[in-house]
């Protein structure tokens, strides 16, 4: 179901692209033992759990290949946390916290193939 987003609001941080795409929200478990997942990281799926880990291109545990953006911080510190995250939508490509060494260009192909898209908002 898309979601519609209120750019008057004092919290509105310009990840999400506002002149694009409807965004879709799903609920998912984000693996322990990650620190604080900031909201706008990109998140891969780890294939021996279905876990979300932060996205990272030298990964080779299913995480290497974006999934899903943060919606919101969450600590994972200590346990696996429970949350909502952006499956699908389009999103300012310089608000993206992407990890190590990766950029837009890295994840721009996959991230397609999964209905998420980025542009530079205005």
């Amino acid at each position: 179901m898309p979601r519609n987003i209120d750019v008057s609001s004092k919290d509105y941080d310009a990840l999400v692209s506002v002149d694009a795409k409807d965004f879709y929200i799903e609920t998912f478990t984000i693996k322990t033992g990650q620190g604080v997942i900031l909201r706008g990281t990109p998140l891969g799926v780890e294939t021996a759990t279905g876990k979300l880990l932060a996205c990272d291109s030298t990964n080779s545990d299913g995480s290497e290949a974006i999934f899903a953006i943060a919606s919101k911080d969450v600590d994972t510190t200590a346990v696996d946390v429970i949350s909502p995250v952006y499956v699908e939508g389009c999103f300012n490509s310089d608000k993206v916290l992407w990890q190590g060494t990766d950029t837009v260009a890295t994840h721009k192909i996959n991230a397609r193939k999964v209905g998420i898209y980025f542009n530079k908002s205005i």
